[in-house]
This record gives C-alpha cells, sequence and structure tokens, in this order.
C-alpha cells in the first residue's frame, strides 16, 4: 500500500508536470494560461542623451562594477533590457520611451551627423514605440524632421521605431510623414493599441514647435473636454475598429504621488478617458512605480521612470485574454548603476565609435577655446576637491543661489569680456584695437557689467569624482538649444543687450519671488557681476555693482568683478532712468524675460542699445566669435572653467566657487 501511494504521488507529479509544460509560453519567461497571458512592459523617458549616464563623464566605466557613482547610461540600460528580453522572451516585452529622449549632454551634437546616438540606442535596443518631448521640438520642426531622417538612413542601425504623436498637428509639415498617430502591435498573443501624446505642460516648454501645435488638456479651461473627446475617440477607435484588447498612453506630461494616489494632469487625464489601460509617463523627472486614482474610475495604472536613465520603469502584467483586463501587476523602477556590467556592443558603440568621431568634431573647438593638451570629451578641464551643483546656498530657502549658477553666470560675463582682453593684451596693450575687435563681437566696446543665467537652462551639476572636471562633464551644464542662425555648434547662442536699473530691480525681483520664494528653480535667475542684499523677503532688497577686479589678469579688470568680497560694491538706484548696464544672457534667456511680462506686466523688462534708445527685440544681438560664429554656453563654460582653474592646476574652489564662501551674493 505503501508502494502504491508513493508510485500514485509520483504519477500526479508527472500528471501535473505535462499539463504545466502544456499551457506555459514557449517564446521565453512569459507564461500564460488559457485565459491569461504575461506582458513586461519597460519604459524610459527624458533620458536627455545621457548615453554615458549621469554623473562623472570620464569616470564612467561601464564594464567595471563597484568603482563608480555614476547612474544610467546606454551600456548599462542594454544589459538590464537585454536581460529581461531574454528572461521572459522577446515577444512578451513591450519597451517605450515617453519623450525627451534628446537635448542634453554633448552627446546631443550627434543628431546633426548621420549616426544620431540616442535613434541607434531605440534601434539598437529594438524599442517597440516612442513619443516625442518638448525638448524633440526645442529646435524647431524642420530640425527634428532633418533628424528622424538621418536616422532612417543610417545604413548601420537604421531608425525604424513607429514615434508616435497622436495629439500633434502638423499643418502640412513635411513631419507627418514622420509619425503616426497611434500603433497596433501584438505582444504576448495579444494585440496591443499604442497612443503618443505631449501636455500642456510640455507644450508650454516648447515655443520653438511652431507651425507644429499640440492639442492638449489645459487643467481648469475648456479645452479640458475638447482634448479629452479627441482622445477618447482614438482609444474607441484602437478597440472598436483595430481590434486593440489592450491600450498603452506613452504621455509626456506627468503626475505625482499624494498619499499614496496619482494626482496631476495624467491623473486626470486616467479619470476622464476610458479604455487606457497603463499610462507611460513622463516630463517631470518623477521617478514613481505604479499608482491609480484615488477615484479609481477606469483602473487606470500610471508609472513613470524618472531622468537621464537612472532608474527604468518596469511593470509585470497578468492579462485576461477574453478581457483584456490586467488581473494582477507588479510594479519596480530598478536603478541603473555600477552594480550592473554594461552592453559590451553598446559600450563600443558609445564609447568607442561615437566618442571618437566627437574628439574629431571637436578637435577646432578644443584648440579655439585654448584647452591645450585636451583632446577628447574626457579629458580634463578643471578640478575640484568637491561637487559643484545647484543645491541653495541662500540660508532658508530650498531654491536659491548656487555655487554651479554662480560658476555659470561668471562664465557668460567673463567668457564675452575675454574677447576684448585678450584683442588688448595680444596686441601690446592697444584699446582701439581691443574696442575694435570688441565692436565686432559684440555691437560695442562696452565690456559686459551683469550676466543673467536663469536655472531653466542649467542642466547637469559638476558631480567631480578623483577631483577632476572633464569637457564633458561642464559641456554638460548648459548644453541646450541652437541657433538659428548659425548651425556650426549646438547651445543657445550668447547675446548682449543693455537695460537700466529698474530693469536690474525686476530680474532680481523675478528671482527671488518666482524662484526663491515659489520654490521654482527654473525661474531663480543665478548673476554675475552684482550682489543683493535682502531686507525683507521677497519684495524689499537693495542691488549694487560687485566691487572694482584689480586682478590684472582678469578681463573685468578696472570694472566691477563677479564676486561680492569685503569690499562694498556701488548701490544700483532703481530711480535712476539714465544709465543703462550692458548685460549677458543667452537666447532663451532673454525670451524668457520678455515672456514674462505676459505672466506679470509688472515684471515688463526693457532692453535698450548703449544710447539707452529702446529696443523691441534684442534677440538678434548676438556675440559673434567670428564673422559667421556665435558663442555658446557650453563653450564660455569651458573657456572660463579652464582660466579660472589655471587650466586645471588649481581647484575652482580657489577662485571662490564653494558652498562656504563667505560672500553669497544673496544675504
Amino acid at each position: 500500500m505503501k508502494r502504491f501511494r508513493v508510485l500514485l504521488a509520483i504519477a500526479v507529479m508527472l500528471t501535473l508536470s505535462l499539463m504545466i509544460a502544456g499551457c506555459g509560453s514557449s517564446s521565453g519567461g512569459g507564461s500564460s494560461t488559457d485565459n491569461t497571458v504575461s506582458l513586461t512592459i519597460l519604459e524610459t523617458s527624458d533620458v536627455h542623451d545621457h548615453a554615458g549616464g549621469y554623473g562623472s563623464a570620464a569616470s564612467y566605466s561601464p564594464m567595471t562594477t563597484g568603482n563608480d557613482t555614476v547612474l544610467g547610461g546606454y551600456a548599462r540600460l542594454a544589459t538590464y533590457i537585454s536581460d529581461v528580453k531574454n528572461q521572459k522572451g522577446a515577444n512578451n516585452v513591450l519597451l517605450c520611451d515617453s519623450g525627451d529622449f534628446t537635448m542634453g549632454t554633448v552627446y546631443t551634437m550627434t543628431l546633426a551627423s548621420a549616426s544620431p546616438l540616442s535613434f541607434m540606442f531605440f534601434s539598437i535596443m529594438g524599442y517597440d514605440a516612442i513619443t516625442i518631448g518638448n525638448h524633440e521640438v526645442e529646435l524647431g520642426p524642420n530640425a527634428l524632421y532633418s533628424f528622424i531622417s538621418n536616422a532612417q538612413a543610417n545604413t548601420t542601425y537604421p531608425f525604424s521605431t513607429p514615434i508616435i504623436a497622436s495629439n500633434m498637428n502638423t499643418h502640412g509639415h513635411p513631419i507627418n510623414g514622420k509619425i503616426v498617430t497611434s500603433k497596433i502591435i501584438e505582444k504576448a498573443g495579444i494585440k496591443i493599441g499604442i497612443l503618443g501624446r505631449m501636455g500642456t505642460n510640455a507644450v508650454f516648454d516648447a515655443p520653438m514647435a511652431t507651425p507644429l501645435t499640440f492639442s492638449a488638456d489645459s487643467p481648469g479651461t475648456p479645452d479640458d473636454a475638447a482634448s479629452y473627446a479627441a482622445l477618447q475617440a482614438q482609444v474607441d477607435d484602437l478597440r472598436n475598429n483595430q481590434g486593440a484588447q489592450f491600450v498603452v498612453l506613452l504621455s509626456h506630461e506627468g503626475f505625482t504621488n499624494s498619499g499614496g494616489v496619482a494626482v496631476g494632469n495624467d491623473a486626470n487625464l486616467a479619470e476622464a478617458v476610458s479604455g487606457i489601460d497603463v499610462i507611460l509617463s513622463g516630463h517631470l523627472h518623477i521617478n514613481q512605480t505604479a499608482l491609480k486614482t484615488s477615484a479609481n474610475t477606469h483602473n487606470t495604472i500610471l508609472v513613470e521612470p524618472g531622468a537621464y536613465g537612472e532608474h527604468i520603469a518596469r511593470l509585470d502584467l497578468k492579462i485576461d485574454k477574453t478581457t483584456g483586463k490586467v488581473t494582477s501587476y507588479t510594479s519596480i523602477n530598478p536603478i541603473i548603476d555600477d552594480t550592473i556590467i554594461g552592453d559590451s556592443w553598446m559600450n563600443y558603440v558609445v564609447g568607442t565609435e561615437v566618442n571618437s568621431a566627437l574628439n574629431t568634431a571637436l578637435a577646432p573647438a578644443f584648440t579655439g577655446l585654448g584647452l591645450t593638451g585636451v583632446a577628447s570629451i574626457l579629458d580634463t578641464v578643471a578640478i575640484n576637491d568637491a561637487p559643484i551643483n545647484d543645491t541653495s546656498i541662500t540660508s532658508g530657502y530650498t531654491v536659491g543661489e548656487s555655487v554651479l549658477g554662480n560658476l555659470a553666470a561668471d562664465s557668460y560675463r567673463t567668457a564675452i569680456n575675454g574677447i576684448w582682453a585678450q584683442a588688448y593684451a595680444g596686441s601690446g596693450g592697444n584699446v582701439t584695437y581691443a574696442n575694435t575687435v570688441m565692436t565686432a563681437a559684440t555691437g560695442d566696446a562696452n565690456r559686459v557689467q551683469i550676466a543673467f543665467v536663469p536655472g531653466g537652462v542649467i542642466r547637469d551639476p559638476l558631480a567631480v569624482e578623483d577631483g577632476t572636471i572633464s569637457f564633458a562633464d561642464l559641456y554638460n551644464v548648459v548644453p541646450l538649444g541652437a541657433d538659428p542662425l548659425d548651425s556650426t555648434a549646438f547651445g543657445y547662442p550668447l547675446l548682449t543687450t543693455y537695460i537700466k536699473a529698474l530693469d536690474i530691480y525686476k530680474a532680481v525681483g523675478i528671482s527671488l519671488l518666482m524662484g526663491s520664494f515659489q520654490n521654482n528653480g527654473d525661474y531663480y535667475i543665478n548673476f554675475s557681476g552684482i550682489y543683493v542684499h535682502v531686507i525683507a523677503w521677497p519684495s524689499t532688497f537693495q542691488v549694487y555693482l560687485c566691487p572694482t577686479d584689480t586682478n590684472t589678469s582678469s578681463p573685468n579688470y578696472g570694472m566691477n568683478g563677479n564676486l561680492r568680497t569685503g569690499v562694498a560694491g556701488t548701490l544700483i538706484n532703481p530711480g535712476d532712468t539714465v544709465t543703462t548696464y550692458k548685460i549677458a544672457v543667452d537666447l532663451y534667456t532673454l525670451y524668457m524675460m520678455y515672456a514674462v511680462a505676459a505672466i506679470n506686466p509688472a515684471y515688463t523688462i526693457y532692453t535698450y542699445n548703449a544710447a539707452g534708445t529702446t529696443v523691441v527685440n534684442a534677440t538678434g544681438n548676438r556675440v559673434w566669435t567670428s564673422g559667421s560664429t556665435t558663442m555658446r554656453p557650453w563653450q564660455a563654460m569651458e573657456a572660463w572653467s579652464w582660466a579660472a582653474g589655471a587650466h586645471a592646476t588649481s581647484n575652482l574652489s580657489n577662485a571662490g566657487y564653494y558652498t562656504a564662501y563667505p560672500y553669497p551674493r544673496v544675504y
């Protein structure tokens, strides 16, 4: 009897084994039953061309573990994605990106080449669908059309991933042939409908998209109903006419976590539109695993992976094949750090193929900026004994003056004034010659007294590992934009113009009121050449020109310096309607200063020429480094950091760039 029971148990086990094997998926680890399938969704978003990760560029070593603090990077992302596909079976994995995959590092330069790196990454990894974010249209639709065309024409890694922009109105622009409004993709034996959407917040940040427009919800306005109705019609079409059993929305909009439930624009959308099973969200740079809305009217799951490839969002779903409903799920956003050994092929593509091409393309810049001995984007341009970041050093405020912001603003001013100083020194002290050169560069002979840099254009901090700061690290601080008048390089062009005393007070007021007081880092305006004494936050303050620079080797010698010191500066009288001050800004900053008037007319900033005549639009006042090329923020950062650090032989902290500097610019 005992032997019989043993034999019976063995027979039952064999029968169960055969039953389980018969029900399993033949394509990998994504098992299923008669009624359910297993689907894994992986999402990246807001990677911003961080092919070499987020952190110290020169220390990034993806083929070795345990020796750097850099997060993300294409090689490590590639390993994680490949491992999941191998484990689950590629046909059971849906891989998507929710936009802003470009604009943010030195690798953005590849967009203008035959091998745009971000698109190559999508091709190599086999992404199923992507949508565009505001930064994809930052240079205008013609540029985006060109980038996509280059990627599609690449013979080694041709780009064919569907770009889904469901709410884009192209108004006849040729880019219409490069995007689709929806896509049906079959995974795990079910038809998945994909939609892609840029939301209101992102549209506001995409002023260069014209003539493209995006119909998006505007919370609290009548546009909500029309926008939601249009999206509802697209969802219904996917389900009723195209056979979609499951619908995923790639949304460049965002949501936040409030007490364990999703709130914000994407959460509002999830409540207003039925039939969307999963929203893969981006834009806000928030790392958040799966949430639902408090009402959970439509049982929609929302996730977002943060930014820069530091994390990847992963949803493991069980889906009923008959109803298309999720029966269970797990959600994790694993960190992509140096515990992951990078993919060797991806590391070769980035580290050898692309880096070599960039080094060759940038060779004239290395020479032109005077970076002696620098021949690679990973070579050292500056050194420091601590990270330099945008953490506020303004007492009592989480958004305020930062060491990185000060360095950026000083870079603008000093690099432009360096044009005059170099001409003066190179001519043996010929003032007339120096004035002529400065006039050719900026429109008049005067040097810049003040520079402004808002937090919105400052991207990566200087992580500083092993004390070194590379060319790529400095580039990545202010990498955004381009110049419609000069296609030789990326980056917003630097400009000069004049403002009066009251305009200076308005710019500082914007910084304190909309930046520090409202906790909005994008609107905090960093400055150089002035300092601010706050009497009562945020509206009562005094602005001073910094004390005279007495360093004979400084481009600011004989005029107000960059730094506040123990010597008192010159008070700027807001009632002075005559005196003009030459300022340096980038194109984005000047647009922002003009745009603030629409938000609050009391903060209208006027621009002038040197004689005090009003200039309605000073965006054409480029800083020319030759007859046809304009100066960019990253060039200013490289040149000034090299000079301030004595050609990478002295810590930048010795030039005043450290958190405990005794004379802050806002106090």
